[in-house]
């Protein structure tokens, strides 16, 4: 559960729910992810590699520290983290997503500069602890975009969605629009499931005398109460078999239905109106074409910020048949630039917990190759193209057990 409430920050808690909650977006991360530490994560200190016992911990509690930040980095446009011992080991944690906000100062000549601060010497990011026993002094803060200082327009109100210093502002509004068009189409959903009428009246344009519209008049009168306007009330007065009063004419229409069918002992249900009376049905109202082109909008957007082919289209067999399933050299070249900047935060975090310098540590991250091997197919691609070494080919033949006895 997020601890940033709606009602105090509705903006920030939905930019949450669209990380944390939307299948597309969370995947998208996902993917990355996984395709920039596919392989081992390797550190050396002062050129020099760690201890099997540490480099085991290192490799291990780093692995989910990388995770989290290039989370964050998405969100935010920046890595926050701390550092605590853990088993008489210091290790870095990114904050908690939802336990702190964020915004963009400018840097003054007597602002604090923070330790490996590599930011713009004008602004820098600025973050305000929500909840939790972690003072901002702690806090360390790794680029993932440079901040973006936002100066509001005077005589205009403030764009709140504008000013929200993330990445994914842009998905965040359309989002927005998406979430409001399934609460109509919900609200459509319910109204559609009853039937609605409209009762309207016939009115007899021809007949605009004095005595036409009041003999109507007077018509509705004892339609509904029963008496003339001239009469006194309660002078004439409908009444049952049993003695009973009525109301009105359509009271006594029914009783009258209702006592005939109770003789055949049948059950019905009557509706009369009066004779000037006509009734419509509504139709039903449908915005789901409206629905479906922003979610497909939506979905565009997503996929083309993360720079990644949608699902559907990766998992279908003419997809895989085509090579469709290899990143591209551009999507290859974007998984390289991640690994690198996570590289610079693993450097930056590693060099904060042990209290030495940025440059002494090198940390090297090995994401997944861009052509992987599905099938004998791309086996076979590969060695018409003289890919693997003749000398190799024995080695696939008695991998696919294709060698001749």
């Amino acid at each position: 559960m997020s601890i940033v409430r709606e009602r105090e920050n509705p903006l920030l808690h939905n930019l949450l729910h669209l990380v944390r909650k939307q299948p597309d977006v969370r995947s998208c991360i996902q993917r990355l992810s996984n395709s920039c530490m596919a392989g081992d994560i390797v550190c050396k200190e002062g050129g020099r590699a760690l201890s099997p016992k540490l480099l085991a911990v290192v490799r291990k509690h780093y692995r989910h520290f990388l995770h989290t930040a290039l989370e964050q980095g998405f969100v935010c446009g920046f890595c926050a983290f701390h550092v605590r011992r853990d088993r008489d080991v210091p290790l870095p944690f990114v904050l908690p997503l939802g336990s702190f906000s964020w915004q963009v100062e400018p840097c003054e000549s007597h602002s604090k500069r923070r330790k490996y601060e590599d930011g713009s010497p004008l602004c820098r990011y600025r973050i305000q602890i929500l909840h939790g026993n972690i003072r901002d002094s702690d806090v360390h803060v790794i680029n993932f975009d440079p901040p973006m200082f936002v100066c509001p327009a005077r005589g205009r109100e403030p764009d709140a969605l504008y000013e929200l210093q993330t990445p994914l502002a842009h998905i965040l509004e359309k989002f927005e629009i998406v979430r409001t068009f399934m609460r109509v189409v919900f609200e459509c959903g319910k109204w559609n499931i009853d039937k609605h009428l409209v009762v309207t009246e016939k009115l007899d344009l021809k007949d605009q005398t004095t005595s036409g519209i009041h003999l109507l008049d007077e018509f509705r009168r004892y339609s509904l109460a029963g008496t003339h306007g001239h009469m006194r009330d309660g002078i004439l007065k409908l009444r049952t078999r049993d003695n009973k009063d009525l109301s009105s004419i359509n009271d006594a229409a029914m009783h009258w239905m209702q006592d005939q069918f109770n003789q055949g002992q049948k059950d019905a249900k009557v509706h009369m109106l009066p004779p000037n009376m006509e009734v419509q049905e509504l139709t039903n109202i449908n915005y789901g074409s409206d629905l479906q082109f922003f979610q497909e909008d939506f979905l565009t957007s997503v996929y083309a910020f993360f720079d990644l082919p949608r699902v559907k289209d990766v998992g279908t067999s003419q997809a895989s048949a085509a090579g469709n399933d290899a990143m591209t050299r551009q999507q290859y070249l974007n998984v390289l630039h991640l690994c690198r900047h996570l590289e610079h935060v693993a450097e930056a975090a590693y060099a904060v917990s042990f209290h030495l310098d940025m440059h002494d540590v090198t940390f090297t991250i090995t994401p997944q190759n861009r052509l992987e091997i599905n099938s004998a197919a791309d086996v076979k691609a590969l060695c018409d193209a003289d890919v693997f070494p003749v000398h190799q080919r024995s080695k696939l033949q008695k991998l696919y057990h294709l060698d001749n006895e």
